[in-house]
């Protein structure tokens, strides 16, 4: 097994780590109603059902890519971008109950946070990066690398429940959503600095 290959391989296990979390997340946490698996406690914020969609497509796009389908992927990555781009505009405007943010008997206080949406921008624009020219593979790598030490900062301000993770953006970020984006973008730093490397 080369160098190239434990990349690959690692990549591949944070992606399907991710997608088993989001559809966990759907599944256990929403469907059969284990709050546990979607929020750290009764105080806090839970990952919604639209948070969980969309990474549940970032990690099916994440394992297209590295198997070589760069089109499925991007349209996948393109697809969860904009499904959560617009379920949170519908939150902000008011409108939650087309947003499906009711669907699952979800609480006034579970939103799409604005960090949640931040992140999904982010996660699109460091995929098309990445999938576009082998030479902007390094700087797909720094932003994913950048960006998995905000999720992972992210994660610990929600995890600890202080004031900080009630004001903006980080008002309504789960614990989980912030784990599920670290996995995405520790996978997107591999393959990208693994590419590099080819």
């Amino acid at each position: 097994m080369t160098r190239d290959d434990s990349f690959e391989q690692v990549e591949f296990i944070l992606y399907v780590a991710l997608t088993g979390l989001a559809a966990g997340a759907l599944v256990v946490g929403w469907i059969l109603h284990v709050e546990g698996i979607v929020r750290l406690g009764a105080a806090y914020p839970a990952m919604v059902p639209a948070t969980a969609l969309g990474l549940l497509l970032l990690g099916l796009s994440g394992i297209a890519s590295t198997r070589g389908r760069t089109g499925l992927s991007m349209a996948l990555i393109l697809f969860a971008g904009a499904l959560v781009a617009a379920l949170f505009l519908l939150q902000q405007a008011g409108l939650r109950s087309i947003a499906g943010l009711q669907v699952f008997g979800i609480g006034e206080r579970d939103i799409i946070s604005p960090a949640t949406a931040l992140f999904f921008v982010a996660a699109m624009l460091a995929a098309v990066l990445q999938a576009q020219r082998a030479e902007l593979a390094p700087i797909a790598g720094l932003w994913g690398l950048f960006l998995l030490s905000t999720a992972i900062g992210v994660a610990v301000v929600a995890a600890s429940g202080v004031g900080l993770a009630r004001s903006w953006p980080l008002y309504g970020m789960a614990f989980q959503t912030a784990l599920a984006f670290a996995l995405y973008f520790a996978a997107l730093s591999i393959g990208s600095l693994a590419r590099d490397s080819l």
